[in-house]
């Protein structure tokens, strides 16, 4: 199989981009640098069946890195929720949580990928290069208040897609509201861009272009169930029932990407 590049996006490149979008949407886009790092989230499975929500305006219009142009989709069930972490890792070094207030709800969208991408990324857990197959649906992550909390600030949406990596096999320790695990990470499941939404005559641009999530399977080792109050811009009420973790996502960088073409 030939594997041909059609787009790299790295180093000087990225500025490049930048100013692309803000044409491109009419909008200013903010430098990557603020008061405050991205967070790690840990992100919990609602408990079936209570996991499709309904939705009364769910019509909304994306546009990422990864295209250009603005794209219609629907957001449709909720897939996970989840919360800032503090993470561990075994040689003592330890990530703390920034901003208590950052939580994301992810909704299915009503679309899926339609070419083949490969990433090649940077966190605390290496370099690595991802796959984003085609014809998997693509998740929609939004800000969103939990309880007590405020509403987030400062924090993007994100539209994520399904990656496929290297195992990694690293044990981690995490700690969020809810309570305290031991995990080993595998490999990873999604790969998200910040992105920019219009939903119900407002738009929300990307504040920080370079930040990026890489979220990784794990395996929970402790039996969970909690109910939490949660609103956003398309629940404004929702009490939503979590079980186990099973994704860690982690703030990374992307050095480049390419679409794969037969």
């Amino acid at each position: 199989m030939k594997k041909t590049t059609i787009r790299v996006l790295a180093g000087g490149l990225l500025s490049l981009f930048v100013a692309a979008l803000a044409m491109v949407s009419g909008d200013s886009v903010a430098d990557a640098g603020h008061g405050r790092p991205l967070d790690h989230f840990k992100c919990y499975v609602p408990d079936a069946p209570n996991s499709v929500v309904d939705i009364p305006d769910t019509a909304i219009q994306l546009q990422d890195q990864f295209d250009p142009n603005l794209h219609n989709a629907t957001a449709l069930d909720i897939q996970l929720f989840c919360n800032p972490t503090k993470k561990a890792l075994a040689s003592g070094a330890t990530t703390p949580i920034s901003d208590p207030r950052a939580h994301l709800t992810w909704y299915r969208l009503d679309q899926g990928t339609t070419v083949t991408r490969e990433v090649l990324i940077q966190n605390q857990f290496g370099q690595q290069t991802l796959t984003l197959p085609s014809g998997f649906v693509i998740r929609l992550a939004v800000p969103t208040k939990k309880n007590q909390h405020k509403f987030p600030a400062d924090l993007d949406h994100f539209e994520c897609y399904l990656a496929q990596g290297d195992v990694l096999n690293i044990p981690v320790g995490l700690t969020d509201e809810f309570f305290s695990e031991n995990v080993n990470v595998f490999r990873a499941q999604f790969f998200c861009n910040p992105v920019r939404k219009v939903h119900a005559g407002a738009t929300f641009g990307v504040q920080h272009l370079e930040e990026h999530l890489a979220c990784y399977f794990f395996n929970p080792t402790v039996d969970f169930s909690k109910t939490v109050r949660i609103r956003n811009q398309f629940n404004p009420r929702l009490k939503l029932p979590v079980t186990q973790g099973q994704y860690l996502c982690v703030p990374t960088q992307k050095l480049a990407w390419r679409v794969v073409v037969p």
